[in-house]
């Protein structure tokens, strides 16, 4: 299924992020790079949901 590559390489891709942080820092283009390729998987997998699974319902207690 799609959902399972995209789940698979936005672990991958959160990885590389956490390692070029620990590396170079956070604001190094390294870890920048990673955390827009991590942004865009998400995005995918965002844009994959289907809407009614997407919204939250919130319950007033």
């Amino acid at each position: 299924m799609v959902y399972d590559s995209l789940e698979n390489q936005v672990e991958h891709s959160r990885g590389k992020m956490i390692c070029a942080i620990r590396n170079y820092g956070m604001t190094s283009e390294e870890a920048i790079q990673a955390s827009q390729e991590l942004d865009e998987l998400l995005m995918k997998i965002q844009s994959a949901v289907p809407l009614h699974l997407n919204k939250r319902e919130t319950k007033l207690a």
